[in-house]
């Protein structure tokens, strides 16, 4: 059977803009969980042996499914949106992770799975930035290309900025109440360099706008609550515990170790062309002096005098046999 692209993915821990990483921090131990889309079920065994949770997963790929059946208190077949979820029982946490921009009705899964929510219980989901300031500047630039997975996954049915993202689990009953997004920012040179491109110029403004929380997160990473139909949801600042010059940062490092790279690589290069040169002079002189050696060799071996010794040297041989045999 055919495992999803998602399967693969573990915990890593000590990755502060990772987002497993993330999620893990908002389940508190010995609680029940629901990992709604749960794949190979690797997040919820890390919840299992480290946070000491009972987990149960639902997914859809048969294949994903044979491995959480062993990583997982419990897994199922299941379809958030058609299945009946009923039985599955009730949770302090539900977990979608990547889900709900999977989902053709976002809206009447989210109210199915309000309904398996203890009193008390949060929903911890993580759902692409479309916003992200790399698919605005993509977007200037008229491209719009669907990859494997990531922001433009091939499969996503559903692409959120923050506003429309809460309008949808408003709509379900739901209120965000806390953020820690995965961020991904650019460097204002990287910025600049990508809209020169297009023939334009980024004014200070623009500069601000990019790195705007709602510019540099990648993903919204967060904990909601069910809330009454009626009541007015409370705006929530977002908040990240990831600076939001994280990539910023890293670019400078990058480009300040290649430009030590390229300056050792010059180095080696020129020391390199050094040792070709005296190489190859040596080499030139040792053909040099050997061709000359070679030539008075010559010389000595086609002069007269030569030939002359070489006469008397073979009469003394002669003559001294001569003598021994008598």
């Amino acid at each position: 059977m055919t495992r999803s692209v998602y399967a693969d993915n573990t915990l890593i821990e000590g990755q502060e803009n990772d987002a497993w990483t993330k999620l893990f921090d908002f389940f508190t131990p010995n609680s029940a969980v629901l990992d709604a889309g749960c794949s190979s079920g690797n997040f919820g065994k890390a919840l299992i042996e480290q946070k000491h949770c009972t987990v149960v997963g639902v997914d859809i790929n048969e294949g994903d499914l044979e491995y959480a059946k062993q990583n997982l208190t419990k897994a199922f077949k299941r379809n958030i949106e058609q299945d009946d979820l009923s039985d599955l029982g009730k949770f302090d946490f539900v977990l979608m992770a990547d889900v709900i921009e999977h989902l053709l009705t976002p809206v009447g899964a989210l109210r199915k799975i309000k309904k398996l929510l203890l009193p008390d219980g949060k929903l911890v989901f993580s759902v692409p930035n479309m916003a992200n300031i790399a698919n605005r500047i993509e977007l200037l630039g008229g491209r719009y290309k669907y990859t494997k997975y990531g922001l433009l996954d091939e499969t996503h049915v559903h692409y959120y900025d923050r506003l429309e993202f809460e309008k949808v689990m408003a709509k379900a009953g739901f209120a965000v109440k806390k953020y820690d997004n995965t961020i991904r920012d650019l460097p204002a040179t990287a910025i600049t360099t990508e809209l020169t491109k297009l023939g334009l110029t980024p004014s200070e403004k623009f500069l601000k706008m990019a790195k705007d929380i709602d510019a540099v997160t990648f993903q919204f990473i967060g904990v909601a609550e069910p809330v009454a139909k009626k009541t007015r949801t409370k705006k929530i600042d977002i908040e990240s515990k990831t600076p939001y010059d994280f990539f910023s940062r890293q670019f400078d490092e990058v480009h300040r170790a290649r430009k030590e790279q390229v300056s050792q690589i010059k180095s080696l290069k020129a020391e390199l062309k050094e040792q070709k040169r005296v190489h190859s002079a040596s080499q030139q002189e040792l053909e040099q002096k050997t061709k000359r050696l070679q030539q008075r060799l010559e010389a000595i071996e086609n002069s007269k005098g030569w030939h002359l010794l070489t006469r008397f040297y073979r009469l003394k041989q002669a003559l001294s046999r001569a003598f021994r045999r008598k």
